[in-house]
């Protein structure tokens, strides 16, 4: 392996080591799209397959190993939060504070929680001409995002809900990710404090109602640190290094490397969670 590391984000603390191209390996061809202004959405539109990869086949051996030491997948993927922290933060929106008082369990408990089900739930009540149901879905999956640990999480989404730029990129986005265009998707999303760690996000609360092939799937620092203890490349796996292509270059080998059998792992979605639990060992 060389010694070259890459920010992969602006602004994200994430790296990828960035391995040698093998002789021989394959490199994955580059996605095309058509223009979403050109077509309806298809509910179940599949990226074409790529074949397994040398790399695939050394990534799916490693993860074959390492999965017995890491925790199984969550189904109920519940995360707490601090309902006043929020409220200080985005008590100026009142379709943001609603969500906070939604999932507030009590006055008495400085805890609450959003779970799976619940951004489920509110995915599957979008209706792109209520602009409030968009934000509910935006703001949960936030909270849910950020979680206890992440301070930053109420003042960045403050600072999207100030943007004008957040609710045509919500909007959008959703309808590229539902299209089955991820990369269109990535590539489109602009707002203040939400970076790809926290968009990738939101494109897979936007699908969770749905049954998409591929997956939109979140990839976040922790994700990022297992790909590069796997010795992945994006850059390799997408043969370009466009941001938007090495996104859906993931999405399409995490779903590779579910087929090829997995312990325990049944979806692309429990694999990326499997990731996140395991950071890559730090």
């Amino acid at each position: 392996m060389g010694a070259k590391w890459e920010r992969n984000f602006r602004g994200e603390v994430a790296w990828e080591r960035v391995p040698p191209v093998s002789t021989g390996a394959r490199r994955g061809e580059p996605r095309r799209h058509g223009s979403p202004s050109m077509r309806e959405p298809r509910q179940n539109e599949t990226l074409e397959s790529s074949p397994m990869t040398r790399i695939d086949e050394r990534v799916v051996d490693a993860l074959r190993q390492r999965l017995g030491d890491v925790r199984r997948p969550d189904v109920v993927r519940a995360h707490e939060f601090r309902p006043e922290t929020w409220r200080r933060w985005i008590g100026h929106c009142a379709s943001a504070s609603s969500v906070v008082d939604e999932f507030r369990m009590s006055d008495a408990i400085a805890s609450s929680q959003v779970s799976r089900a619940d951004l489920a739930s509110l995915s599957a009540a979008v209706d792109e001409s209520d602009t409030e149901s968009v934000l509910r879905l935006f703001v949960a999956t936030m909270i849910w995002g950020s979680g206890t640990s992440n301070g930053r999480g109420p003042r960045y989404t403050a600072a999207a809900l100030d943007d004008e730029r957040l609710l045509p990129s919500l909007v959008k986005s959703r309808h590229l990710i539902l299209a089955g265009d991820p990369a269109g998707a990535y590539a489109s999303f602009r707002s203040r404090g939400v970076g790809p760690a926290f968009f990738t996000k939101w494109f897979w609360a936007a699908g969770l109602d749905q049954d998409l092939d591929p997956m939109p799937l979140i990839l976040d620092a922790r994700v990022w640190a297992s790909l590069a203890a796997l010795e992945w490349s994006s850059r390799d796996a997408a043969g370009s290094n466009r941001r938007a292509k090495r996104y859906v270059a993931y999405l399409e080998s995490m779903g590779r490397w579910v087929a090829a059998g997995l312990p325990g792992v049944a979806t692309a979605e429990q694999l990326e969670q499997v990731m996140f639990r395991w950071a890559g060992g730090r």
